[in-house]
């Protein structure tokens, strides 16, 4: 259960634009793949869809995952247990004895068992950036601790509290063993502190996976620092609250947007704010994920479909025969 859960976390999280702008579409709880120009490339057939670094990973009920390129061409298929790596700037997939880079297709040997073991970590978590999240029990206290090493297991950060998952954009949410709590950068440092909410239920001993959940991503983070507050953070650590009446539905900002929502009469209507923190798109949408590439995934008025940055409505039953019309959202 927890490589599921954490499968699902860094799918929510790492959605990247491509170069061929291809975006995600949705049809009957199934995902596909959709260009620029509202084509269909990819049906709607899989349960998750992660876009990352020019590639797709594509997860399947039956736990198969097929991987596509940056042209959406089928470069290879896994079926069995899976777990994300990423090396430098090229993420791969381990499945427990080798890595595969699922943009070139290049297959090299990577027994995760025995990095694991030899450099005494109980659990790690898959590079990213050139640097993964660990996780150790040796403490006299009995309980787990995070540390950071980069992909020798030379250990550049230890003695972490609390973590998120993975680097992004350059930071790595922590809390440290002394108090401090932030962001600190490739090289371990502290740079940006701040404090986190963590929910209570996330901090249940014994804890073995990380409970953080605020990255950055396109210059900004998103971080809720007490149970009712979230706040803006900059790459300097300026910050400036949300507003009281808008609420998250995404952690990360995806073309200058968010997806978020408001509630009428306790009934959820989503939308899409920008980095000045004003609504970019009503909250009109009865549901709502963030963009990828030019569109994002809605459903409005019962219907399934794509918006674009300008408001644009296309139903994906529409797009799924070919008919490219559009409703104005307002």
């Amino acid at each position: 259960m927890k490589k599921i859960i954490f499968i699902s976390f860094i799918l929510s999280c790492y959605f990247s634009v491509f170069a061929n702008e291809y975006s995600l579409i949705r049809l009957t709880d199934k995902y596909g793949i959709i260009d620029k120009d509202l084509t269909v490339i990819i049906e709607p057939q899989y349960e998750i869809i992660s876009a990352n670094n020019n590639v797709f990973t594509c997860f399947s009920s039956n736990k198969k995952v097929d991987c596509y390129n940056s042209s959406a061409e089928l470069i290879h298929s896994i079926k069995g247990p899976v777990k994300f790596a990423s090396f430098t700037d090229c993420e791969s997939i381990v499945n427990e004895k080798y890595l595969l880079n699922i943009e070139t297709g290049e297959v090299k040997s990577f027994d995760y068992y025995t990095f694991v073991n030899n450099n005494g970590f109980l659990e790690f978590y898959g590079f990213k950036e050139g640097l993964a999240l660990t996780v150790k029990n040796t403490y006299s206290d009995a309980r787990y601790r995070y540390s950071v090493c980069d992909t020798n297991g030379f250990v550049i950060l230890d003695n972490i509290e609390q973590s998120g998952y993975s680097f992004s954009g350059g930071f790595l949410p922590v809390v440290l063993a002394d108090g401090k709590s932030g962001f600190v950068d490739t090289k371990g440092n502290l740079v940006i502190e701040t404090s986190f909410y963590i929910n209570p239920d996330e901090l249940l001993a014994p804890r073995q996976t990380p409970a953080i959940t605020y990255y950055f991503n396109e210059g900004v983070a998103l971080v809720q620092k007490t149970k009712e507050l979230w706040y803006l953070f900059t790459e300097s650590g300026e910050s400036k609250q949300l507003p009281d009446n808008v609420f998250l539905a995404a952690f990360k900002f995806s073309k200058n947007l968010v997806a978020v929502y408001k509630k009428e009469s306790e009934i959820k209507k989503y939308g899409y704010m920008n980095k000045n923190l004003g609504i970019e798109i009503p909250c009109v949408f009865d549901y709502a994920e963030n963009f990828v590439g030019n569109y994002a995934i809605v459903k409005y008025q019962g219907k399934d479909g794509l918006i674009d940055a300008k408001g644009n409505f296309y139903a994906s039953e529409d797009l799924m025969v070919g008919v490219k019309r559009s409703i104005k959202v307002k």
